[in-house]
């Protein structure tokens, strides 16, 4: 599916993406190609009491990131997720016949009862910037209305995709040709 959006900021305001970007500031002598690395380790517990079901897991995500030719950026990034301890959450309910809807969304769906080592890559983009455009194109984490990084257990939500940002005269306006969807915590 595809989504266009378009809004107008009233005063300059830094977002996520060009935090990114501010990253590579310092450069080399030869200003071909600037490195970081990135590891975040997440933990969550959620237990729901009516069913008595609970789960423990961590998520240990690491990235590696590369400016290159002033104005190229290129990135690669997977994670790792655990189930530490959790009750029986691939069974459904004795009650009601229903599978467990908020404790499995923090592991692997097709197959709940691995609990280790559940690799998934998350990011792998090519992004162009230019003074007020910007194109990246492959798997990212989408900053939209549609699409909240927040809203992930473990691990949020990512796209593939092209995506396409212009500012003009204070406007912004963003287009996105989404192919695939991989949502939170599968």
């Amino acid at each position: 599916f595809a989504t266009i959006l378009c809004s107008q900021n009233s005063s300059p305001s830094t977002s996520q993406n060009e935090n990114k970007w501010s990253h590579f500031k310092k450069k080399s002598g030869l200003n071909f190609s600037v490195g970081t690395r990135f590891m975040h380790i997440q933990t969550a517990y959620l237990n729901s009491s009516l069913k008595n079901d609970y789960a423990l897991g961590n998520a240990t995500y690491g990235s590696v990131s590369y400016y290159f030719l002033n104005s190229f950026l290129f990135k690669a990034g997977g994670a790792v997720s655990n189930n530490i301890f959790s009750s029986a959450i691939w069974q459904n309910d004795t009650l009601t016949h229903l599978a467990n809807r908020y404790e499995v969304g923090m592991f692997e769906l097709r197959d709940l009862k691995q609990k280790y080592n559940m690799w998934r890559g998350e990011e792998l983009f090519l992004e162009f910037k230019a003074s007020q455009s910007k194109v990246t194109l492959g798997r990212v984490f989408p900053d939209s209305y549609f699409f909240n990084k927040q809203d992930g257990r473990l691990r949020p939500t990512g796209v593939e995709g092209i995506f396409l940002s212009q500012k003009v005269n204070g406007w912004a306006f963003e287009t996105d040709w989404i192919w695939r969807v991989s949502p939170r915590s599968t």
